[in-house]
């Protein structure tokens, strides 16, 4: 989890430089917290910088996701929430003692808040209800005081605000899909309020084209305005709290890796990132000065500890993506999934220290399943690329 400065000191020249001389630049990254054993996803740093809340889609199982905390300055990640829901987009009220996110914990995704103690990092009382109707992506006024979302039913997009405390619920906008529809990006639709919570900006996908808009609609309502037009190779990805900047990725020809930049909301190039290979900028830090990023599935070494405690072995130098999928009947050894040249393949590492033996599977297999009970046998699924 790191901390993306696209500007680094916030003095850069070539924000006024013509789009095409524009240069790409290496952004200064802060790690605040990296773990082998959870899977972090919607990052969020609290307005104050004291922490980062996220979830783990992992640790609990495909039919539960719950929220996490990790102080910025280290330590263990602490739960916010339990059980068999999806508590997903963690988002901060500019308070900091308070997260909404959404959850199915009604009887379908609603908008819920929980407190917060930004002092111990613990959560200071059970989540509340806020709205009624599912949302889509949701957004904090800059007061803390309404919810701005996009709702659907059938061909018909809604924007609608609702008190944060919960209440009656105020139609901003109706949108028809046969005209355009709220872009959706990994299911987070980009969206903030304006720096005076006069306004809510958004992106529109055309019907029928690839071009997005950036609108514009007041919080008292009103028609939407369309701040900008971005041509069919640029995808608006996130609003700065703001609204002043825009992270957004220009799509190439084949074989070339997408563009990010970071532009004004009119379009004018701040500057383009080039960032470390599966990083993923996950939404603007609270003053919109940086982006919070997540990388994930990275490689790491494998590690068994003795359950009855003692040191930590580590088995392998994470030279490739390697997965655990089952023991010698003696639990002497251990198989793991891996891929040597480009194909899959088996390794048996001896737990004790010594020599692996390494199984390359057939030319149309994809990785290894699971390992017979006797370890004899191993099975696999057939890459349908190679059929």
């Amino acid at each position: 989890l790191a901390i993306v400065e696209p500007h680094g000191n916030h003095t850069v020249l070539v924000a006024q430089a013509p789009r095409e001389s524009v240069r790409t630049v290496e952004p200064r990254l802060t790690r605040i917290f990296g773990s082998d054993s959870m899977e972090m996803w919607s990052p969020a740093l609290s307005p104050d910088g004291r922490w980062v809340a996220f979830v783990d889609v992992y640790r609990d199982g495909p039919d539960a996701v719950n929220l996490w905390v990790v102080s910025t300055t280290g330590g263990a990640p602490v739960r916010l929430t339990a059980g068999r829901y999806f508590d997903v987009l963690p988002t901060w009220f500019p308070s900091g003692d308070r997260i909404a996110f959404r959850s199915n914990r009604a009887s379908q995704n609603v908008v819920m808040t929980m407190p917060f103690d930004p002092q111990t990092g613990q959560a200071a009382g059970p989540p509340r209800q806020v709205t009624l109707e599912p949302p889509g992506r949701f957004v904090l006024s800059p007061d803390g005081r309404w919810v701005a979302y996009f709702t659907h039913t059938g061909r018909v997009h809604r924007l609608n605000v609702v008190p944060a405390e919960g209440g009656a619920i105020r139609q901003l906008l109706q949108i028809d899909d046969s005209t355009a529809v709220p872009s959706q990006w990994g299911g987070s639709p980009p969206m903030v309020w304006s720096a005076n919570g006069e306004s809510v900006y958004f992106v529109l996908d055309q019907a029928g084209t690839h071009a997005q808009s950036i609108m514009r609609v007041r919080a008292a309502g009103g028609n939407a305005q369309e701040v900008a037009l971005l041509p069919p190779q640029v995808s608006a990805i996130y609003l700065s709290p703001d609204a002043r900047y825009v992270f957004r990725r220009i799509r190439r020809g084949a074989g070339q890796d997408d563009l990010s930049e970071v532009t004004t909301i009119d379009g004018r190039t701040i500057a383009r990132l080039a960032l470390p290979k599966g990083m993923w900028p996950q939404r603007f830090t609270p003053d919109g000065r940086g982006l919070v990023a997540a990388l994930t599935h990275r490689v790491a070494p494998i590690r068994v500890v003795p359950v009855a405690g003692g040191p930590v072995r580590q088995l392998t130098e994470a030279r490739e993506y390697d997965w655990p999928v089952g023991w010698s009947p003696d639990g002497s050894r251990l198989f793991l999934r891996t891929r040597i040249d480009g194909r899959a393949a088996l390794l048996d590492v001896p737990v004790a220290g010594g020599p692996s033996v390494q199984w390359l599977m057939p030319a149309d297999a994809g990785q290894p399943g699971t390992i017979s009970a006797d370890g004899r046998y191993v099975t696999y699924s057939l890459d349908s690329a190679n059929r």
